[in-house]
């Protein structure tokens, strides 16, 4: 994918809206493909979900119009700084967009490579390490902005983990890396989510279990890791045992405990 011109946010727009309405029959797709990366980030939620994610989706998955050479090299991409750990460092910025929405078109890249396989196992190992580190790293748990839509960066990462969960190269310590993880992330004391991210994240979950990778004793286990004892009434406190509560309570809704 060489590097070439930029389109203005119009410019893409009117040729994504064209692409979706099969009003385009051959596409540059280097050029497309590096102008959807340039704005995958981009405030305005129309263009960024509605039109680029949306994209992404039926190019990848639905007609599979990107090439399997085109999409390591998209996935290469994907998982480097300039996207996946973007701005990782700073809290609440706009740059968790781009984080997030990139985590999500490497999810719609592993679900297409996990019904026709055309990564090397060292590929797969890489973003599979590169989606457990960004969910570590991760602390905007922000769901959705009046000013920016959906952020939603917890859950789009769990859609990525579900996929190789879901993957004939997925095992036990897979498993118990993700649920080590998690543990933290929901029961972070800086915000409690309310955009049903432990919902997304319990089908990775349920795939774990169907998968017999983690047994219901385990799974009870860790949920006990989620719940916060400590007396102490203050609010980074009452964040964390909220968060663990919701998780317990998915968790029981669905009778994996």
């Amino acid at each position: 994918m060489e590097e070439r011109n930029v389109y203005s946010r119009v410019e893409l727009s009117k040729i994504l809206k064209e692409i979706l309405e099969e009003k385009i029959v051959t596409i540059n797709e280097d050029e497309l493909l590096n102008n959807m990366l340039f704005y995958i980030g981009d405030e305005d939620p129309k263009l960024r979900d509605k039109l680029i994610y949306k994209t992404f989706y039926t190019l990848i998955v639905e007609r599979k119009e990107i090439s399997n050479p085109m999409c390591k090299e998209l996935l290469q991409k994907l998982i480097s700084d300039r996207y996946l750990f973007y701005r990782m460092n700073q809290s609440e910025n706009q740059g968790v967009l781009t984080r997030s929405f990139s985590v999500l078109v490497v999810a719609l890249i592993l679900h297409r490579n996990r019904l026709n396989p055309f990564l090397s196992r060292e590929e797969f190992q890489t973003t599979k390490q590169s989606v457990f580190d960004y969910f570590k790293k991760e602390k905007d748990y922000r769901g959705y902005s009046e000013q920016w839509g959906w952020i939603h960066a917890i859950a789009h990462c769990s859609d990525a983990i579900e996929e190789i969960v879901l993957s004939l190269d997925a095992n036990k310590n897979d498993c118990i890396e993700i649920l080590d993880s998690a543990s933290t992330v929901f029961t972070n004391p800086l915000t409690i989510f309310t955009h049903e991210e432990d919902e997304r994240f319990i089908n990775a979950i349920e795939i774990m279990i169907n998968r017999n990778f983690i047994h219901q004793e385990e799974l009870v286990n860790w949920a006990k890791r989620l719940e916060i004892q400590e007396n102490i009434l203050d609010y980074r406190t009452f964040v964390q045992r909220m968060n663990g509560k919701n998780m317990i309570r998915s968790l029981m809704s669905r009778k994996l405990i």
